[in-house]
């Protein structure tokens, strides 16, 4: 969120250097419409992030809660089977049980949720001992659908979460356009106009930050690298991940999205490497930059034990 701000930040401070010498466009309707287009676009990017104010924790805190309680269900549903199973002297059913007892643990939603439907169903297959043992119909109704209100919270949160990532692309595609219109059009404007209009091109120039090469050569550095970082297991955006941009010696970490950038960067060839405590590191990626370019590369992370 910050890495978008920062830009939109600069956006705005580009329109308002703009805004302050009109008469550079008196006359000029078709470097009017390039700066109506940049501006057009970069107030939809601070329209945009509006609509990502709201913490993706707290997306997920009604499907941790509601896993939390079907966690509990199911390891009682799971010991009364170990039960029943003993009771029958039933080594099959014992075994399916007891291998349910590992694999529900640090497992995935959709696992979990499949374990859980299969106890269900032994369950009910030996109703009679169970019901001897204390288990109602009732109990293992209420389990059910305590799984199913599980099972919507989790299309919820993902719905919630689509739609988080499809305003990420949307406000990376306005960059983009942004960029394009910033490099091949207003920069070449205020250029061409330096002579007539000094100030706009001192203060247009400060905020584009140009860089200097070996031999006084200068580029726009305006291209930049952005991706997210998820979790492999469940797919959760994984927040404070490292990343590194090898050549530049940069380094940034994922905000709450499991979003980073790397903005500002010249066209060539860079090297992203990623890390996070508890998960094993990934092959880093090998990545060509053009200028005025965008690129979105991400990663997704595997837990180690």
């Amino acid at each position: 969120m910050k890495q978008y701000i920062k830009r939109s930040q600069k956006y705005r401070a580009i329109t308002r250097v703009l805004d302050n010498y009109p008469n550079a466009f008196t006359n000029k309707p078709e470097a009017e419409a390039v700066k109506n287009s940049f501006v057009t676009r970069s107030n939809e990017m601070v329209t945009q992030i509006g609509l990502l104010v709201t913490p993706v924790s707290s997306l997920y805190q009604n499907r941790i809660d509601n896993r939390l309680k079907v966690a509990e269900s199911l390891q009682n549903m799971i010991n009364m089977g170990i039960m029943i199973a003993n009771r029958r002297q039933d080594n099959t059913l014992l075994n399916t049980f007891m291998n349910f007892n590992t694999r529900i643990r640090n497992n995935s939603a959709p696992i979990v949720i499949e374990i859980s439907r299969s106890v269900i169903g032994l369950l009910r297959e030996n109703e009679t001992v169970a019901t001897d043992l204390g288990l109602t119909a009732i109990a293992v109704t209420e389990f059910e659908n305590q799984l199913t209100v599980f099972e919507q919270t989790l299309t919820d949160t993902q719905n919630n979460l689509d739609t988080r990532r499809h305003t990420n692309e949307e406000i990376k595609r306005l960059m983009k356009e942004c960029g394009v219109i910033l490099n091949l059009e207003l920069d070449r404007f205020v250029k061409f106009n330096k002579s007539s209009f000094p100030a706009m091109y001192s203060n247009y120039m400060q905020l584009r930050r140009t860089k200097k090469r070996i031999g006084g050569s200068s580029v726009t550095a305006d291209s930049d690298i952005s991706g997210m970082v998820t979790n492999s297991v469940n797919g959760s955006p994984m927040q404070n991940a490292i990343i590194n941009l090898v050549e530049n010696g940069l380094t940034t970490e994922t905000d709450a999205d499991g979003y980073y950038l790397f903005d500002e960067l010249e066209a060539g060839n860079y090297t992203l490497s990623c890390h996070a405590t508890g998960f094993a590191v990934p092959e880093a990626a090998q990545l060509r930059l053009g200028t005025s370019d965008s690129l979105s590369f991400n990663f997704a992370l595997i837990p180690v034990a």
